[in-house]
């Protein structure tokens, strides 16, 4: 991709980017929700209405309730995010137009930051001229919406130094303070987010003693406090997890926190550069020194005055390590990419950045990808967390690789050249399942489904008398993911959890086509549908429940196959039963989008849309629409998507962006 010159003035391109979490279902996005911010007075009056009365609402006085839900960590834990009511997000967007400068400024006070905000972000990615020549729209396309008219902006504002933590250990700095200090401790901070307390940021700002001695409302600390506590239902202890205003919100206390740090180092005699450096990812710390004394040190102070904001550091995860600074996982990492570098040197060709499939037989499929597994296992042995990494890691060189593919292949290839492919595509999809089967991951998924988008897709354009041979083959492996052992095993520990990471697979198998759909057992099994009667009655009480995104998500695969007709009825009528009430529209965030997605969705009958939003049309004009009035409302809002994206072809364009999106 190349990048194109922002609009400055454009600050609603806040909400492409800060306020909503990276993991979400592929299908949510905030693009439908910027564009009618964005182009509020082009839009009809029922539109305006809605957005005033639920979303611009700017009494910071006003708490909301976000939805809390989880993802899964690893085997035995999950992490637990939040996605704030779009009313906060629009107060968090004029917190960026008004402070935006303050932030840049508290966010520049440490030198030990790679991962900080340094300026408003200038340019935005968009696809190059040979990207949009391929475009990635599967032929089983029901309708082309707009979403694809959306830029790609990755961030708000330009970071300094790094936006993913592995860019750090690959960078020439990196290898620098190797070759300067002998030691190397990494440390991180315990449940960090679930630990801040609100009102610290003024402590940050202002200091301690003089943010507990003045009470004034105006300032940047104050206002940020309570812009966090009013999205996280009046909580001050815990910030939610998952947005990048959180991040800038932590990112602005522990540069405090560093700043102190590098005080009581010199008060000690420590000198940064000379004795030690230290760097920090958001909530990691990594200390170089040249004695496990000093590293000491270093690590007393930073837990010294990571205690005055109630912060600790998790010494289960402190690792020290001597030169060389190589850890299981550096070493694994080289031992993989050079079992990559194999692969590719059997599979493929490149000449001038133009990648061709080596015309090579290959007598067994098996044993390629069986030689590949063991070659990565090796090294990780006895290690699961290097092994977990290592999924991640060959997952997304593998989906970069079939990419590259795509995009260099000529405008034509000949019959006699499918063969090849076939086995290279088969080759690297069996490799990246299993390795999905084994970390089945939240960002494994998105690249995974990105892979298997792109190798259908690849075949309907190409070889479009075999497309059916390798959607086969992708669903094939999509249908063992859910009867394996680990699926299940997820799903059966699962409470009030719906597998977000699962069903993004799924979602792709949908834009193959209607032949590629589980059976009715496997549906109701994995959208739980008997969990969504029993959580029925507890929807506006739940803090954390995702039955917003478990519902929708259902709807999205089955659409208007008839023969999910029961099952969808029966999903239409856990939908009705959680939007019998809709006092608390403007506050309640699982109840605002569940209201708005279930309107717009093209899969649900006209005659049940249209009871919701005569529901609606009474919450916000305070009296029961006539017929007529019911109908106008309705024929204005119902063409309207808000932040599921219900329409099929729009799928690549929002797992691009979700690509170029910051994840932590």
């Amino acid at each position: 991709m190349k990048k194109a010159k922002i609009k400055l003035n454009d600050y609603s391109r806040i909400l492409l980017s800060e306020t909503s979490p990276y993991d979400v279902p592929i299908i949510f996005t905030n693009n439908w929700f910027y564009q009618k911010i964005k182009n509020k007075r082009e839009k009809n009056q029922a539109i305006q209405d809605i957005i005033n009365y639920a979303f611009d609402r700017k009494d910071l006085d006003e708490f909301s309730m976000p939805m809390r839900y989880k993802i899964r960590k690893d085997d035995i834990s999950y992490r637990h995010m939040g996605l704030i009511h779009p009313a906060q997000q629009l107060n968090m967007l004029e917190f960026y137009k008004t402070y935006a400068d303050q932030i840049l400024l508290y966010c520049s006070k440490s030198s030990f930051s790679i991962r900080r905000p340094a300026k408003v972000a200038s340019s935005y990615f968009k696809p190059n001229k040979l990207q949009e020549s391929k475009s990635l729209k599967s032929s089983s396309a029901e309708r082309i919406s707009d979403e694809s008219n959306f830029r790609h902006s990755t961030s708000y504002f330009a970071y300094d130094r790094h936006t993913k933590l592995y860019q750090f250990f690959e960078d020439e700095e990196f290898f620098k303070l190797e070759g300067k200090y002998t030691d190397f401790w990494s440390i991180d901070i315990t449940k960090c987010f679930d630990s801040l307390y609100s009102h610290s940021i003024s402590w940050a700002t202002k200091g301690k003693f003089r943010a507990k001695s003045t009470k004034a409302k105006d300032t940047f600390g104050a206002i940020f406090d309570r812009l966090m506590q009013r999205s996280n239902f009046n909580e001050t202890n815990g910030i939610i997890i998952g947005n990048e205003v959180s991040r800038i919100f932590a990112e602005t206390i522990l540069q405090d926190v560093d700043y102190k740090v590098k005080l009581t180092l010199s008060g000690i005699g420590l000198q940064e550069s000379i004795d030690y450096d230290v760097r920090r990812y958001v909530d990691d710390y990594f200390i170089f020194a040249s004695s496990p004394e000093t590293c000491q040190s270093v690590l007393e102070a930073i837990e010294d005055n990571l205690r005055g904001y109630k912060l600790f550091v998790n010494k289960q995860k402190t690792k020290k390590t001597q030169k060389p600074f190589i850890t299981g996982i550096t070493r694994s990492k080289l031992a993989t990419s050079n079992s990559l570098t194999d692969l590719y040197d059997l599979l493929f060709l490149t000449e001038e950045n133009i990648t061709r499939v080596n015309t090579i037989r290959i007598r067994s499929t098996y044993s390629v990808v069986k030689s590949f597994i063991n070659k990565i296992k090796s090294p990780c042995h006895d290690d699961k967390e290097t092994y977990y990494v290592m999924t991640g890691y060959v997952i997304s060189a593998l989906t970069n690789k079939i990419r590259d593919t795509y995009n260099t292949a000529p405008n034509e290839l000949s019959k006699e050249d499918f063969s090849s492919y076939r086995n290279a595509f088969v080759i690297i999809l069996k490799i990246a399942f299993h390795l999905f089967s084994v970390n089945p991951s939240f960002n494994n998924s998105i690249k995974l489904s990105m892979l298997s988008y792109i190798s259908f897709n690849f075949f309907e354009r190409y070889f479009p008398e075999e497309e059916k041979t390798i959607k086969l083959l992708i669903n094939g492996y999509i249908r063992d993911f859910f009867e394996s052992g680990k699926c299940k095993q997820s799903l059966d520990s699962a409470n009030n959890y719906f597998p977000i990471e699962f069903s993004n697979l799924l979602f792709v198998a949908r834009n193959m086509g209607s032949d590629y759909l589980l059976n009715h057992k496997q549906i109701k099994s994995i959208f739980d549908l008997e969990g969504a009667k029993k959580r029925r009655e507890k929807f506006l009480e739940q803090e954390e429940n995702s039955d917003y995104f478990q519902l929708t998500s259902l709807l999205y695969y089955i659409g208007n196959e008839p023969e999910y007709d029961r099952i969808k009825n029966e999903a239409i009528k856990e939908i009705n039963s959680r939007l019998s009430n809709l006092e608390d529209l403007h506050k309640d965030a699982k109840l605002c989008y569940l209201l708005l997605d279930s309107i717009s969705c093209p899969f649900i009958p006209e005659r049940n849309r249209k009871t919701w939003s005569s529901r609606l049309y009474e919450t916000i004009y305070k009296n029961k629409p006539d017929t007529e009035k019911a109908n106008n409302f309705f024929n204005s809002i119902s063409e309207e998507q808000w932040f599921i994206s219900w329409y099929y072809p729009d799928l690549w364009n929002t797992l691009e962006k979700k690509e170029l999106q910051f994840e932590y």
